[in-house]
């Protein structure tokens, strides 16, 4: 009886502990993940490159309608509400449901577009194309994002980072993907490179971190990251409109790095743009679609809607034209001036503009201040300020500024000058830096170390799921 009650105290204990395991940290084992490699017309073509293929319908995996061999051609193809199959050995068939190319064992590989996949091959009909489904499991779905995303080159302990990074976020997109898919091959998720993207070095980072992800209240994050900050990345929520991820910004020296990796990488720290006035209104114009005439000026700032920018990035961009004005915020700026980030400031090679900046940071620019008025504290009367003066002069808690009214005279104030945008980063600016994971990473930093600086904080921790 004693034994018997011990043996049920211990069952009883055991249940518990298992029940209070986070979800995410109970699974046992990798998952699937469903990458939409192409789409197109209604009949998709692989080539078999090594080991075996079984045709099934995804529906009945078990049941072998054909097999294709090292060498075959399998086409999968969709008309009149079903599926049909082909194999260049000779098998066909039709009138099936969703069907799909599923390795036999694990040496098979296959071919599409010129690229080499591990895993399954899927189509699935669309109201207007037909989406190319490469199916599976994580970790081998890794080995072909880690170096596409980061570089092959970069140092092992970045990689690691990467390699979390990317399966964390591709665990968030498991549990959130839609009917078709869940992630692309593209940067709209993550690049994926396939079995032709591997190496030894992204392997072993990937195998040396198996299992291993960001989480928030026992879930996976959607784990952004971006190439390089500029010195300090963002809150998310200065970025996008959800916080549901409460990913603070960070300050991040390493990404200097960069600098030392090649015209590239500098480029990627550092950069300046140059833009005349008939330039900006056309991209104005373009992200508009709309025609605000001729080119007055611009203002920016970096407070949005009452929330400052935790980095200095510009939170508001408006092109002032003749016949209106075109704005941008947060990230969509970098859509609006085609830059690589939003971490910048705005010079003039000419001096034509002259600039007030207002107590909510606006920043509006003038072709010259002669109408220019002040407003007295109870702004019952407004006066052009300086009337009788060719200078402005501004009392402010450092002292005493002088602005002048007018272009010199040698400047033309009708379209000359040269809007200069001096920036740093690259990116979105949210979440691991990869050139500051590299930095760290060159610098003796783990990828325990890089994960924790960007990503654990309010509540967000990095365990292993399975």
């Amino acid at each position: 009886m004693r034994t018997s009650r011990r043996l049920l105290s211990l069952l009883l204990c055991l249940l518990i502990c298992l029940a209070a395991l986070p979800a995410a940290a109970a699974a046992a084992e990798s998952q699937t993940i469903r990458v939409r490699i192409g789409s197109g017309n209604y009949t998709q073509s692989i080539s078999v490159r090594s080991g075996s293929y079984a045709i099934v319908t995804q529906n009945a995996p078990d049941q072998t309608l054909a097999t294709a061999y090292s060498g075959d051609t399998v086409t999968l193809s969709y008309s009149g509400g079903s599926y049909a199959y082909s194999v260049s050995n000779g098998q066909s068939g039709s009138g099936h449901g969703i069907l799909q190319a599923q390795p036999v064992a694990d040496d098979a590989r296959f071919a599409y577009g010129g690229v080499s996949f591990r895993g399954g091959f899927r189509v699935i009909a669309g109201s207007s194309t037909m989406y190319a489904v490469n199916f599976v499991d994580l970790e081998y779905y890794l080995y072909g994002v880690v170096g596409r995303e980061i570089g092959n080159s970069a140092p092992q302990e970045a990689l690691r980072a990467q390699a979390v990074a990317s399966r964390t976020y591709a665990l968030h997109k498991i549990r959130s993907g839609g009917s078709f898919y869940d992630v692309t091959n593209t940067v709209s998720s993550q690049v994926y490179g396939g079995y032709s993207a591997e190496t030894s070095a992204v392997v072993n980072a990937v195998d040396a971190t198996r299992g291993m992800a960001i989480l928030y209240n026992g879930a996976p994050i959607e784990a952004v990251f971006h190439s390089n900050a500029g010195g300090h990345t963002e809150d998310i929520e200065k970025v996008w409109l959800s916080d549901a991820t409460p990913l603070d910004g960070v300050e991040s020296s390493y990404d200097s790095y960069a600098a030392s990796a090649g015209s590239y990488g500098a480029s990627t720290y550092s950069w300046t743009f140059r833009y005349t006035p008939a330039q900006m209104i056309a991209l104005a114009n373009d992200y508009g679609d709309t025609d605000i005439g001729s080119y007055v000026g611009f203002s920016l700032s970096d407070t949005y809607n009452g929330q400052k920018s935790s980095s200095g990035r510009v939170m508001i961009f408006t092109i002032i034209g003749s016949n209106g004005r075109v704005s941008a915020t947060k990230d969509g700026i970098r859509t609006l001036l085609n830059l690589k980030s939003t971490l910048f400031t705005v010079t003039n090679s000419s001096s034509s503009l002259r600039y007030v900046r207002g107590a909510d940071g606006k920043t509006n620019s003038y072709n010259d201040l002669n109408s220019v008025y002040a407003i007295g504290k109870d702004a019952a009367e407004a006066e052009i300020a300086n009337a009788g003066s060719g200078d402005i002069y501004v009392a402010g808690k450092d002292g005493v500024s002088v602005l002048q009214k007018s272009a010199p005279a040698t400047i033309s104030s009708t379209g000359s000058e040269i809007i200069v945008i001096n920036g740093y980063g690259y990116g979105h600016g949210v979440g691991m830096s990869q050139w500051g994971a590299m930095g760290m990473a060159a610098a003796g930093y783990g990828w325990r170390d890089i994960i924790e600086h960007y990503y654990c904080m309010n509540g967000i921790y990095v365990e292993r799921v399975y």
